[in-house]
């Protein structure tokens, strides 16, 4: 599986979890988790970009970006998913 198919599975599983909450959850609470998800998108890309401006700065050094984005505001921890074969499917490489 490439990037583009693995990218396009975990679009399509996010896709079927928001439609299982339509069903059981009121529409006027559904915004809350929408809104919820939202914004740990927008987090997410907010770390990605201050990632990129560090790497940039620091030459790719990984210890002093790593310092440096401990110290930011927002903290977005590092996971590894990995198959039953303990392949990595999600994460870093």
């Amino acid at each position: 599986m490439n990037d583009e198919q693995k990218r396009l599975a975990i679009f399509n599983k996010v896709w079927q979890a928001c439609d299982t909450f339509r069903g059981v959850i009121d529409p006027a609470q559904y915004k809350d988790y929408i809104l919820t998800m939202l914004f740990v998108k927008y987090l997410s890309d907010i770390h990605k970009s201050r990632q990129s401006e560090l790497e940039e700065k620091y030459n790719g050094d990984p210890v002093r970006i790593q310092r440096a984005l401990d110290r930011e505001r927002f903290i977005i921890p590092t996971i590894e998913i990995r198959d039953s074969s303990g392949k990595l499917c999600l994460g870093s490489a």
